[in-house]
């Protein structure tokens, strides 16, 4: 059997391929993300079709790089009739039980091969948050991770998730509460900015305070991870602000406040940050739950 990291190496892949590859993996083994159940969370489930499991299968069991090839061109072929059945079956194929390291190389690699923008892969991939199945569910964070395209020089990509979060709000549904959470969990700051786009607020007197929260207290974790302030110290205007928009009338601004305070527990007042654990809205409740305890009184 030719070995799937040989094949890849034919052609030198590029930073993409191999994140995606190693996340996937990183998936599998380490321990998944906190996660909830929502009431608007739908369990999904992937139909296995034997007939694309075993076409992938095949391009594993190929022994000659030549064979190899023919195998991926058949699977390509058939992914351009139906990208979205062949994505979904590569997400079960590197979340199986048995699946080994060198099974999602390869289904790094079809991916890669399939040449498909990234807002059908996450359209594809984002439904299986809420699958039944925990391997899946691990994988289907990972592989939007990767879609993220995030670096330690750059903030995470989330154009991808705004068209979905949109046309479920002009259905008059609510977004995917599994896939709000994972923005969140992901970067917050980022996550509530991209939600304000989505619920299309556009009056500068409601922006104006999510805007300007979101910059000082990004800007403090900056100073205090750079040492232009002391690493305990708190801008009582990060306080403030925090405290303000955790009474604001949008869900969303309030999650962003509970998420903020679970990373910084000293930014958080204790009246208000222990009112969100009571909040009207499940995702906020849920959230400010898991830092519960933490949070130490004011002095006054």
């Amino acid at each position: 059997m030719i070995s799937v990291h040989k094949s890849i190496d034919r052609g030198q892949p590029g930073r993409w391929q191999c994140s995606l590859a190693g996340a996937i993996a990183v998936a599998i083994f380490a321990a998944p993300a906190v996660s909830f159940a929502y009431d608007n969370d739908i369990e999904r489930d992937i139909d296995v079709n034997l007939t694309v499991q075993r076409a992938i299968d095949n391009i594993d069991k190929a022994t000659t790089p030549q064979e190899f090839d023919e195998k991926l061109r058949d699977l390509l072929d058939r992914a351009r009739n139906d990208r979205t059945l062949v994505l979904e079956q590569l997400l079960h194929y590197a979340a199986r039980e048995d699946a080994t390291t060198a099974d999602r190389m390869l289904t790094a690699k079809v991916v890669k091969e399939m040449d498909i923008g990234g807002e059908l892969v996450v359209a594809t991939f984002a439904p299986h948050l809420d699958n039944k199945d925990e391997r899946v569910r691990a994988t289907a964070r990972e592989w939007l991770i990767q879609f993220e395209d995030r670096s330690a020089a750059r903030k995470p990509y989330f154009g991808h998730y705004l068209p979905l979060i949109k046309a479920e709000l002009a259905k008059g549904e609510d977004p995917q509460f599994s896939l709000v959470q994972h923005m969140y969990q992901s970067d917050a700051g980022l996550a509530v900015l991209t939600m304000m786009r989505a619920y299309d607020l556009r009056e500068p007197a409601a922006m104006k305070p999510i805007l300007w929260t979101e910059h000082i207290v990004a800007n403090l974790i900056w100073e205090r991870r750079f040492g232009f302030v002391e690493r305990g110290y708190v801008d009582p205007e990060v306080k403030k602000e925090l405290g303000n928009l955790a009474r604001s009338s949008h869900w969303w601004a309030r999650l962003y406040v509970a998420h903020v305070i679970i990373e910084h527990p000293d930014f958080a007042d204790a009246e208000w940050a222990n009112a969100l654990t009571r909040d009207t809205h499940e995702l906020v409740r849920a959230a400010a739950g898991t830092y519960k305890g933490k949070v130490r009184p004011t002095n006054r």
